[in-house]
């Protein structure tokens, strides 16, 4: 006893009826419905690919979305800017460097010409300007502006001759300068590479088109097109009824789904605080009625927690089984119009604490999962409400665990009628959805 009166006044009141633990439930109770209130998913119906749409589908929100069809025909159109690309015919090569070498054999006036040159140097300088000819590549100008506007252009792509007929070519002196220059660099004698340059330079040389190169210059050009975005305005058709739904479909309706996620601003302080006022006073509404008509549950830790076990748990199942449907392309939400949680929370409630109890939550949980599910909030709250009444009035004399099955099936016979009611209003009398 003398303890308790050591103990700080606010620990004894809190400790008394255990205040402190019934208040911290309650707090996860709040919290569990805050953000379960907050966080809400997006519903659009997601079609599947090469299916036929049943109704229309029209955007809601402006959006873009990633266009793969208008990016292929902008990579088509970019591929096209890279045209022919020519190389110097290898034969013609390797014949124009052995006819040099037969030439050195058998002139030798260039040792007079070149007192200090040697045939190795020769040779060695004819093997690297037929090297360096044979890296180089030609196109028409809008090619090379092309790959200059990318930053693909290399020393090794030169402009076609203006004298090229198709087949053959003669190149200008300006081209033998910039080759004699690129030679120079490799730290041969001018003179010697002089020498060996007027020799090529006295033939018209034969181009073939590389097609290979051509193909790998496309492909880098394709690869540097933008995904290209297209932009859909709010009350446009997205998809007609009765139209095949493409990727393009598919894409849209990601896309659209996305701007509305975004729009919900879920992380601006006001959507934070209304959540958090919303789930306030439902608690306080649900604490003042058990204060006053249930004491026994309010006042008893035990029994709080497991109430609150029950709700969160009911909460929890219905958020996953949300993220789940929403995001099945299988048609599963089509038969999961209405999914039931309300009567599975209220068959719980109704054994392990009472009907009351159960009735109270099965109306709260109703309107709840109703405002905050991506459902059809009418229809869905009807039914579970039923549903969960029904679930009630069958388990109020439930002992054994057998029995749960039949009280399922009550449930589930319930829910025929209800849905020839929601087919009915929409002038409809009967389809495959209605018994699953």
């Amino acid at each position: 006893m003398a303890d308790e009166k050591e103990k700080p006044k606010w620990q004894r009141y809190l400790s008394e009826r255990n205040l402190g633990k019934r208040l911290l439930i309650g707090f996860a109770i709040l919290m569990t419905l805050a953000v379960f209130i907050h966080f809400k998913e997006v519903r659009i119906e997601m079609l599947e690919l090469d299916s036929y749409a049943k109704n229309y589908i029209v955007a809601q929100v402006d959006f873009s979305f990633p266009d793969d069809e208008g990016t292929v025909i902008l990579k088509q159109e970019s591929a096209r800017d890279i045209g022919p690309i020519y190389r110097i015919d290898q034969g013609m090569l390797d014949k124009r460097r052995y006819q040099f070498e037969n030439f050195l054999i058998h002139d030798q006036r260039w040792r007079n010409l070149l007192p200090n040159a040697t045939f190795e140097e020769l040779y060695q300088g004819a093997d690297d300007v037929k090297d360096l000819l044979q890296s180089l590549r030609f196109s028409d100008n809008r090619t090379l502006h092309r790959l200059q506007s990318l930053d693909l252009l290399t020393p090794e792509y030169y402009p076609l001759p203006s004298s090229f007929d198709g087949q053959n070519a003669v190149f200008p002196d300006g081209f033998w300068e910039v080759i004699q220059k690129r030679l120079f660099k490799k730290n041969h004698q001018s003179a010697n590479i002089t020498y060996i340059l007027s020799y090529f330079q006295q033939t018209d040389w034969v181009l073939d088109k590389d097609i290979s190169d051509q193909r790998n210059l496309r492909r880098e050009v394709e690869a540097t097109v933008p995904e290209r975005f297209s932009q859909i305005k709010a009350g446009n058709r997205i998809v007609d009824q009765g139209e095949k739904v493409s990727q393009r479909h598919v894409a849209m309706l990601q896309a659209m789904k996305k701007a509305m996620t975004e729009n919900q601003k879920i992380w601006d302080p006001l959507p934070l605080l209304s959540s958090l006022i919303f789930a306030t006073i439902i608690t306080l509404i649900g604490g003042y009625y058990f204060r006053n008509s249930h004491k026994e549950l309010f006042y008893s830790a035990h029994k709080l927690l497991l109430f609150a076990t029950i709700i969160i748990l009911t909460l929890v199942i219905a958020k996953g089984a949300e993220f789940f449907l929403l995001r099945n392309t299988g048609g599963l939400l089509e038969v999961v119009r209405y999914p039931l949680f309300v009567p599975f929370a209220a068959i719980l409630l109704c054994v392990l604490l009472n009907a009351e109890i159960a009735l109270f939550s099965t109306c709260f949980l109703a309107v709840i999962l109703g405002l905050s599910l991506a459902v059809d909030h009418t229809r869905f709250i009807a039914i579970n409400l039923i549903t969960g009444v029904v679930a009630i009035l069958a388990s109020r004399n439930l002992r054994k665990r057998k029995e749960v099955f039949v009280v399922c099936g009550k449930v589930w016979l319930t829910c025929i009628p209800i849905f020839f009611v929601y087919n009915f209003s929409q002038d409809v009398f009967w389809n495959l959805y209605t018994i699953s």
